[in-house]
Protein backbone atom coordinates (compact mmCIF):
# COMPACT_ATOMS: atom_id res chain seq x y z
CA UNK A 1 0.00 0.00 0.00
CA UNK A 2 3.02 2.54 0.99
CA UNK A 3 4.57 1.47 -2.05
CA UNK A 4 1.37 2.72 -4.51
CA UNK A 5 1.38 6.49 -2.73
CA UNK A 6 4.45 6.74 -3.05
CA UNK A 7 4.24 5.57 -6.89
CA UNK A 8 1.47 7.99 -6.99
CA UNK A 9 3.22 10.91 -5.30
CA UNK A 10 6.49 10.62 -7.64
CA UNK A 11 3.75 10.93 -10.73
CA UNK A 12 1.95 13.62 -8.88
CA UNK A 13 5.53 15.20 -8.64
CA UNK A 14 6.61 14.76 -12.29
CA UNK A 15 3.29 15.81 -13.34
CA UNK A 16 3.62 18.98 -11.76
CA UNK A 17 7.42 19.48 -13.40
CA UNK A 18 5.28 19.32 -16.61
CA UNK A 19 3.56 22.46 -16.08
CA UNK A 20 7.24 24.68 -15.34
CA UNK A 21 8.29 26.52 -18.46
CA UNK A 22 11.43 26.15 -20.11
CA UNK A 23 13.66 29.31 -19.65
CA UNK A 24 13.26 31.43 -22.83
CA UNK A 25 16.89 32.12 -24.17
CA UNK A 26 17.64 34.68 -26.26
CA UNK A 27 21.40 34.85 -27.60
CA UNK A 28 22.76 38.46 -28.10
CA UNK A 29 25.80 38.81 -31.11
CA UNK A 30 28.90 38.48 -30.07
CA UNK A 31 30.56 41.91 -30.79
CA UNK A 32 27.36 43.40 -29.84
CA UNK A 33 29.04 45.75 -27.00
CA UNK A 34 32.27 45.76 -28.95
CA UNK A 35 35.18 43.98 -29.81
CA UNK A 36 36.32 41.68 -27.21
CA UNK A 37 33.82 42.55 -24.82
CA UNK A 38 32.49 39.60 -23.11
CA UNK A 39 28.45 39.82 -23.77
CA UNK A 40 27.45 39.13 -20.46
CA UNK A 41 29.62 41.47 -18.63
CA UNK A 42 28.54 44.50 -21.83
CA UNK A 43 25.01 43.33 -20.95
CA UNK A 44 25.14 44.91 -17.21
CA UNK A 45 27.48 47.49 -17.98
CA UNK A 46 25.09 48.81 -20.27
CA UNK A 47 21.46 48.16 -18.43
CA UNK A 48 23.49 49.31 -15.35
CA UNK A 49 24.45 52.56 -17.72
CA UNK A 50 20.70 53.21 -18.64
CA UNK A 51 18.96 52.65 -15.28
CA UNK A 52 21.61 55.00 -12.84
CA UNK A 53 20.54 57.24 -10.64
CA UNK A 54 18.86 59.84 -12.58
CA UNK A 55 16.74 57.63 -14.49
CA UNK A 56 14.13 57.93 -16.30
CA UNK A 57 15.52 60.88 -18.74
CA UNK A 58 14.41 61.70 -22.19
CA UNK A 59 17.82 59.43 -24.17
CA UNK A 60 18.54 58.06 -27.53
CA UNK A 61 16.03 55.26 -28.43
CA UNK A 62 19.06 53.78 -29.69
CA UNK A 63 20.99 52.99 -26.58
CA UNK A 64 18.30 52.43 -24.93
CA UNK A 65 16.88 49.96 -27.09
CA UNK A 66 20.29 48.20 -26.22
CA UNK A 67 19.94 48.48 -22.88
CA UNK A 68 16.33 47.00 -22.56
CA UNK A 69 17.70 43.94 -25.02
CA UNK A 70 20.39 43.66 -22.21
CA UNK A 71 17.68 43.15 -19.90
CA UNK A 72 15.43 40.93 -21.76
CA UNK A 73 18.82 39.17 -22.78
CA UNK A 74 20.06 38.60 -18.89
CA UNK A 75 17.03 37.27 -17.39
CA UNK A 76 17.14 34.38 -19.32
CA UNK A 77 21.20 34.09 -19.46
CA UNK A 78 21.49 34.04 -15.15
CA UNK A 79 17.84 32.05 -15.22
CA UNK A 80 19.71 28.88 -17.14
CA UNK A 81 22.47 28.72 -14.54
CA UNK A 82 25.76 27.79 -16.24
CA UNK A 83 27.81 30.27 -15.95
CA UNK A 84 25.80 32.45 -13.76
CA UNK A 85 24.65 28.91 -11.41
CA UNK A 86 26.48 30.02 -8.43
CA UNK A 87 24.99 33.50 -7.98
CA UNK A 88 21.99 34.81 -5.09
CA UNK A 89 18.60 32.90 -6.59
CA UNK A 90 17.23 36.80 -6.33
CA UNK A 91 18.88 37.86 -9.33
CA UNK A 92 17.46 36.13 -12.02
CA UNK A 93 13.91 36.62 -10.89
CA UNK A 94 14.56 40.12 -10.14
CA UNK A 95 15.76 40.40 -13.64
CA UNK A 96 12.91 38.62 -15.29
CA UNK A 97 10.23 40.54 -13.59
CA UNK A 98 12.40 43.42 -15.03
CA UNK A 99 11.99 41.55 -18.61
CA UNK A 100 8.51 41.65 -17.81
CA UNK A 101 8.05 45.09 -16.78
CA UNK A 102 9.73 46.24 -20.00
CA UNK A 103 7.47 43.49 -22.64
CA UNK A 104 4.37 45.11 -20.40
CA UNK A 105 5.50 48.94 -21.11
CA UNK A 106 6.52 48.53 -25.12
CA UNK A 107 3.29 46.50 -25.35
CA UNK A 108 5.15 43.02 -26.15
CA UNK A 109 2.75 40.33 -26.86
CA UNK A 110 2.42 37.44 -24.57
CA UNK A 111 3.39 34.65 -26.80
CA UNK A 112 6.88 37.04 -28.02
CA UNK A 113 9.78 34.76 -27.53
CA UNK A 114 12.87 36.72 -25.69
CA UNK A 115 14.97 36.35 -28.92
CA UNK A 116 12.14 38.24 -30.98
CA UNK A 117 12.08 40.69 -28.71
CA UNK A 118 16.29 40.80 -28.43
CA UNK A 119 16.55 40.94 -32.51
CA UNK A 120 13.94 43.98 -33.03
CA UNK A 121 15.41 45.79 -29.64
CA UNK A 122 18.98 45.75 -31.32
CA UNK A 123 17.52 46.15 -35.35
CA UNK A 124 16.66 49.42 -33.30
CA UNK A 125 19.90 50.32 -32.06
CA UNK A 126 21.43 49.89 -35.14
CA UNK A 127 19.13 51.27 -37.22
CA UNK A 128 20.10 54.43 -39.44
CA UNK A 129 17.75 57.12 -38.61
CA UNK A 130 13.65 57.03 -37.51
CA UNK A 131 12.40 55.30 -40.47
CA UNK A 132 14.64 52.14 -39.48
CA UNK A 133 13.62 52.40 -36.68
CA UNK A 134 10.35 52.87 -37.08
CA UNK A 135 10.74 49.57 -39.55
CA UNK A 136 12.45 47.27 -36.61
CA UNK A 137 9.34 48.09 -34.60
CA UNK A 138 6.78 47.06 -37.12
CA UNK A 139 6.44 43.82 -36.11
CA UNK A 140 3.57 41.64 -34.58
CA UNK A 141 5.48 41.87 -31.62
CA UNK A 142 4.67 45.29 -30.87
CA UNK A 143 1.10 45.33 -29.92
CA UNK A 144 0.87 49.42 -29.56
CA UNK A 145 2.18 49.57 -32.92
CA UNK A 146 5.96 51.10 -34.27
CA UNK A 147 5.15 54.54 -33.57
CA UNK A 148 4.03 54.23 -29.96
CA UNK A 149 6.46 52.14 -29.26
CA UNK A 150 9.48 54.02 -30.48
CA UNK A 151 7.51 57.24 -28.45
CA UNK A 152 8.21 55.27 -25.91
CA UNK A 153 11.74 54.56 -26.26
CA UNK A 154 12.05 58.16 -26.52
CA UNK A 155 10.62 59.05 -23.54
CA UNK A 156 10.33 55.99 -21.09
CA UNK A 157 8.18 55.84 -18.38
CA UNK A 158 9.15 54.87 -14.77
CA UNK A 159 10.28 51.05 -15.02
CA UNK A 160 11.00 50.50 -11.24
CA UNK A 161 10.74 46.90 -10.68
CA UNK A 162 13.69 46.73 -14.03
CA UNK A 163 15.65 49.46 -12.01
CA UNK A 164 15.74 47.90 -9.07
CA UNK A 165 16.94 44.34 -10.81
CA UNK A 166 19.45 46.08 -12.87
CA UNK A 167 20.94 47.75 -9.53
CA UNK A 168 20.66 44.49 -7.75
CA UNK A 169 21.97 42.05 -10.42
CA UNK A 170 25.09 45.10 -10.99
CA UNK A 171 25.58 44.68 -7.18
CA UNK A 172 25.53 40.86 -7.08
CA UNK A 173 27.55 40.46 -10.07
CA UNK A 174 30.30 42.62 -9.50
CA UNK A 175 32.51 42.84 -6.80
CA UNK A 176 33.59 46.02 -4.95
CA UNK A 177 35.76 46.72 -7.55
CA UNK A 178 33.07 46.42 -10.40
CA UNK A 179 35.24 43.12 -11.43
CA UNK A 180 33.16 40.46 -12.41
CA UNK A 181 32.66 37.77 -9.69
CA UNK A 182 33.81 34.86 -12.09
CA UNK A 183 36.67 36.83 -13.14
CA UNK A 184 38.38 37.66 -9.84
CA UNK A 185 42.18 36.67 -9.47
CA UNK A 186 42.29 33.54 -7.29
Amino acid sequence: MSRRIVTVLACLALGACGVLKPVDLARMPQGTYGPGVDVDEGAIYTAEGAFNGDYPKPTDPAKLALALASVEYLGGEYSAGGRWGEINAIVPVKLLQGGAEIRRTLGVAPDATSQQVVDSLLAVYHANGQAAQLAALSSPIYTLGAQATLDRLKVLPPLPETQSAVVYASHHLFDSDHRPYTNRPG
